[in-house]
């Protein structure tokens, strides 16, 4: 699915989606991401949310957001709950959803300035 032009001026917006895909900027990644508004690290060996480490939750929360999104393609893919754990223990809400309405929604909340990161896999 094709975005609107990123006209957010101070973060990373997501321009496009597909099945195997995320447009970000003008660069295009083919394997899973760690996003924010000021930072975004790949994530090339990652496959399935459920495989999401200690690792990945203090990158996460070393962007301090308020909200965590993970978007995996997979309907039965979710991260252990000992991960969810770590971001509720510190008050960050964590949302599991698809990959596209992951992509939306941290769309939206960037949009309204919130502070949100997310976990994609294309």
């Amino acid at each position: 699915m094709r975005f609107a032009a990123d006209s957010h001026p101070e973060g990373y917006l997501i321009r496009s989606y597909g099945e195997s895909a995320l447009t970000i900027r003008d660069a295009t990644y083919r394997h899973a991401i760690l996003i924010s508004a000021t930072q975004l690290l790949p994530l090339p060996e990652l496959r399935r949310a459920a495989s999401l480490s200690e690792r990945e939750a203090q990158a996460l929360l070393a962007m301090e957001p308020h909200i965590v999104l993970v978007g995996s393609p997979h309907p039965d893919d979710w991260p252990s709950a000992q991960w969810r754990t770590s971001f509720l223990q510190r008050g960050v809400g964590v949302e599991i959803m698809n990959t596209g309405a992951a992509c939306r929604t941290y769309n939206v909340l960037m949009s309204e300035r919130r502070s949100v990161a997310a976990v994609l896999i294309p």
